[in-house]
């Protein structure tokens, strides 16, 4: 049996495009997750997390993936967020 050029590299596209598939679900789900853990902290230390539950959020990031967590990072962490609940006060000490 002989493979062309051609037939070759459409095996190995085949095969890297299978791999990068397996590589961004995998990333999408440590995301999904990091978010998950993170809201559940913030609902553990007394506050509550913005606009929806940390399982919602976690959804979106499945979804949205890195313009999700950059979101999730903007409301709940950024020092442009409204409120100081979730920035640290030590991070300006000498």
């Amino acid at each position: 049996m002989s493979y062309g050029t051609v037939s070759i590299f459409s095996q190995v596209l085949a095969i890297a495009w299978v791999i990068f598939i397996i590589v961004a679900v995998f990333v999408h789900l440590a995301m999904a997750f990091g978010i998950l853990r993170d809201g559940q902290k913030i609902l553990a230390g007394g506050n509550s997390t913005k606009f929806v539950s940390p399982m919602s959020w976690s959804c979106a990031v499945l979804v949205t993936s890195v313009f999700g967590v950059l979101v999730y990072w903007f409301v709940h962490h950024s020092t442009l967020s409204e409120g100081t609940e979730n920035v640290p006060t030590d991070r300006f000490d000498d």
